[in-house]
Formats: C-alpha cells, structure tokens, sequence
C-alpha cells in the first residue's frame, strides 16, 4: 500500500510506500486521518538510492531523520488488472 503524502516543511507532496510513515499500520485505503501529522521518512533521495546505489531497508533508516507530513490519500497495490483506485474515488 502506498501513502500520498505533503511534507509540511516545504508543501511538496510525494507518493511513498507506508512503510515509511513511522508507526502506521493502516487497515484499508480509508485508514488515515488527513487533519494528522505523521512522521515519515523522506524518499528516495535522503535513502542515498540512486543509479549507483540500491535502495534500503526499512529497517535500516534508523540514521535518517523523520519529516513532519500529511497524509492525503492511500492507495492499494497494483494488481494484474491496473493499478487500485485512490482512496475517496470510487
């Protein structure tokens, strides 16, 4: 499952696995509260994944610092037949 997420400190929204939304476990795609602050790791970028460098672990983000963010929206895995809907879409 997939958090569509708005980092406070500079209004960029990024779509991250919730795995990096710390201590979330939801349940369904209409498992979050959108007036919540969460803390997440970044992305990609702050992992040190890039062409030269395969991306981490969850469990080793340790070292990263967690960001303050939003969740607007979760989606569900892709499947053979497309991508799931977005929650609040269907």
């Amino acid at each position: 499952m997939y958090a569509f997420v708005r980092f406070l400190e500079d209004n960029v929204c990024y779509a991250l696995p919730v795995s990096c939304v710390r201590d979330f476990s939801p349940r369904s795609r209409l498992d979050f509260d959108n007036q919540k602050v969460y803390a997440v790791y970044r992305g990609p970028e702050e992992l040190g994944a890039g062409p030269e460098s395969p991306p981490r672990a969850p469990r080793d983000w340790g070292a990263l610092l967690l960001h303050k963010a939003q969740i607007l929206a979760l989606a569900g895995e892709q499947t053979a037949e497309g991508q799931e809907g977005v929650s609040g879409s269907e």
